[in-house]
């Protein structure tokens, strides 16, 4: 029955009958399309997935307190440590005090929060800062895709020292803000004993 057809008989069933007719007729499945699974993904169903939900630009900026809070804002996920209501934490300066490579890790389910085809990603952080960060993806994606999966454009990583795909076990997408510290730590160990 056409919706003309429907305001024809208005007499004969009411306007409700015709409100709830208009409204079952513009209330057609509005979800959206979810991601094919991994394995249904090859060459050209890459150019299909959407962008990583990151701003990586941002992510070289942020100390550890605000990547935690990032976290908790954007995936509901809340760090034990590095969290929104945390106190803000002294930056440590000496590579041989405990606490200096300290800063919060990318859990799995917000891994796969940032981007469907996203197994991992392994941040390093030195003097409250992100040293690196390592994105690992599912099998099957080539090299070639990972900057555009990552939403990393020509002007992104200009402040990183390097950054492209990384020698992993599988898909792997490699940034490098500065290179490690190499101050060497001895043991507080007495040999004398």
């Amino acid at each position: 029955m056409t919706l003309h057809r429907a305001l024809r008989r208005r007499r004969r069933y009411g306007w409700v009958s015709c409100v709830a007719l208009a409204l079952l007729a513009g209330c057609r499945d509005r979800q959206p399309p979810r991601p094919p699974p991994a394995q249904a993904i090859s060459g050209r169903g890459m150019a299909a997935m959407p962008a990583a939900r990151l701003d990586l630009a941002s992510w070289l900026r942020m100390r550890p307190s605000d990547f935690g809070c990032w976290m908790e804002r954007s995936f509901s996920y809340r760090d034990p440590v590095w969290n929104c209501s945390a106190p803000e934490r002294p930056v440590i300066s000496d590579p041989c005090q405990e606490g200096f490579n300290a800063g919060p890790a990318v859990p799995p389910q917000v891994a796969r929060s940032l981007h469907p085809l996203l197994r991992g990603v392994d941040l390093a952080w030195e003097h409250g800062a992100l040293r690196s960060a390592r994105f690992r993806f599912d099998p099957g994606v080539a090299d070639a895709d990972l900057p555009r999966m990552l939403g990393i454009g020509p002007r992104t990583l200009e402040s990183a020292a390097s950054s492209g795909p990384g020698a992993c076990e599988t898909p792997c997408y490699e940034v490098v803000v500065f290179a490690a510290s190499e101050e060497q730590c001895e043991d507080d160990e007495d040999e004398d004993g």
